[in-house]
Order: structure tokens, then sequence, then C-alpha cells
């Protein structure tokens, strides 16, 4: 230790920058907050009208028609899902420093706190933790995902809710449209193969994003100096 050090204590370690494909940087702070708003909001919301209103994919899944009424928490937790692999991307594939990971975080919450229902109202304190403990849960299950097909023979006949990160998000769902409220190790339920073409909708996301974030948005991590 020198003597600044001795005097003063050990600096704090500063978080690194993200580069996007056209060259421009944000912080940390700011990609958590993109990954809970601007990066998402468009993918997400797509995919939860195509899973939970499009004919084209057959049979529709469980609760379709409440949710149909009611669309805000189950579009959150498709938003929590895409926040999650951007989460993963960035701690699991960039290997993001801990003072990012917190900074990351960080913005997360700043989104979660500045999100609003239909009517413009915030989101109820609950809801807000709600978003982001989901969010860190998805980040997880999609690295569940990856270790797992790391491993498994791609020829082998495979579940049709094989993937953590499917079955987290229709597990979160369920909880909130099926009253009473269903056991957690009962969940999820009603999927069968009417619903393949929905949940391979699903299945897929983590796989797909991690490619765009890679190979089409480009986002590099460039550490402190």
């Amino acid at each position: 230790m020198g003597l600044f050090e001795k005097l003063f204590g050990a600096p704090t370690p500063q978080p690194g920058v993200f580069q996007l494909a056209d060259g421009k940087l944000i912080t940390a702070k700011e990609y958590g907050y993109a990954s809970a708003s601007g990066f998402i909001n468009q993918p997400a919301t797509e995919q939860f009208r195509d899973c939970y209103g499009n004919p084209k994919y057959g049979e529709y899944l469980p609760f379709t028609d409440e949710i149909v009424e009611n669309p805000t928490v189950a579009n959150l937790y498709f938003m929590a899902l895409y926040t999650g692999i951007y989460h993963f991307y960035a701690t699991g594939i960039l290997r993001v420093d801990e003072q990012t990971s917190v900074d990351i975080k960080i913005g997360i919450t700043d989104a979660a706190k500045d999100m609003r229902i239909p009517s413009g109202e915030a989101l109820p304190e609950n809801t807000k933790s709600s978003f982001i403990g989901a969010s860190l849960g998805f980040s997880k299950a999609v690295a569940a995902d990856i270790d797992e097909a790391s491993r498994i023979d791609p020829r082998a006949l495979r579940p049709i809710l094989h993937s953590h990160s499917t079955k987290l998000l229709l597990s979160f769902i369920e909880q909130s449209y099926r009253k009473p409220r269903p056991d957690v190790s009962s969940l999820p339920s009603g999927i069968g193969a009417k619903h393949i073409a929905r949940i391979s909708e699903i299945n897929n996301t983590s796989s797909q994003m991690l490619q765009i974030l890679k190979n089409h948005l480009k986002i590099r991590f460039l550490k402190s100096q």
C-alpha cells in the first residue's frame, strides 16, 4: 500500500463504459436504465402480443382472456425477461467488473421508478420490487439455460418447457392471474403440445437476443483505465 492510500484510503474502483454499434459510449447506469426501458420496450411488447394475441401461433396459452383484459402485469414480466437478458449479457458474456454490475442494477432500479401504468401513475412499490427481482431472476435463468445448452446433445428430445427462463416467465404470470394464487411448486400448469408454437417462441428469446446484442447491436464493454 502506497503513502497516498495509507493517508486517504484506497481509491474507489470506477465502472467501465459500454460502447454501442455506432460508437456511442454509455455508462453502466445508463446501460441498466436503457435495458429496462428504451432498449427493450418494443421487442418485449411485440413478443407479449404475439404470445397472447397473435392467432398464427395456434392454441392460446392459459389465462389469455384474463391477460388480454388486463395486460399490464404480464407485459411487465416480458419486459423483465428482456432486462434479464441484457443483465446476463453484461455480467455473463462481457464479464463486467463488480462496480459496473452494481451500477447496472442502480440503472434498472431507476428505470423501474420511472415506469408508469396506462393511467400515467407510477408503478406501486411492490410492483417495482417485483420487476427488479424478476429481472435479476431472469438473468440467472438465462445463465442456467446457456449452461445447460452447452452440455445437452442437441439431438436429444426435450420437453416443451425445457427453458428455465420460459418456465420462470410463465410461473410469474400464472401467479399474477390465477385465482386463488397457486403454490409455486405447482407452476406452470395447463401447458401441452398444442402450445408448442407459442412456447418455442419464448424458449428461443434468450439465444436470439444474445446474438442480436453481440452481432447486430455490437454492445462492447470498455474497462476503466
